[in-house]
């Protein structure tokens, strides 16, 4: 139970200092996606993939977190927020002047996501892919 205690402590320190946003994403056949975002504080939001080589000054890293089997986006309640520390805190590495942008997905059926209806197609791993590509066009 300690454990279990730390790990939420540690979850809300590193939810205070980085708070994430929240948003659903629409998927063509219905579902709905439920995303976490956490960025570095105080910079625009991230360019889109058509203009990212613009010289703005305010580009950012994004990083998409896939949580496992039985789990959901709260997974990276503690990792993403040192991930979007601003420019120089990150020990894996320079980032762009705009640090990074983390976003955390829940898969079908998992988190804050809709569930598929027990009727549905059972390749649900399969299908993976293609809510990861939806969600992060649609970011």
């Amino acid at each position: 139970m300690a454990s279990l205690a730390a790990g939420a402590t540690l979850a809300a320190l590193a939810t205070a200092t980085h708070p994430c946003s929240e948003q659903t994403i629409l998927c063509a056949d219905g579902v709905s996606i439920a995303v976490k975002i956490w960025k570095t504080p105080d910079v625009p939001p991230a360019t889109g993939p058509s203009d990212r080589d613009g010289n703005d000054g305010h580009d950012r890293t994004r990083i998409l977190c896939l949580h496992g089997w039985l789990d959901n986006s709260a997974s990276f309640d503690i990792l993403a927020p040192s991930l979007a520390s601003p420019p120089g805190d990150w020990e894996c590495g320079p980032l762009p002047d705009g640090g990074a942008e983390v976003a955390a997905l829940d898969f079908p059926g998992h988190g804050l996501s809709s569930h598929k209806s027990p009727d549905g197609p059972t390749q649900l791993l399969a299908e993976y892919a293609y809510y990861v590509a939806e969600a992060a066009t649609a970011m």
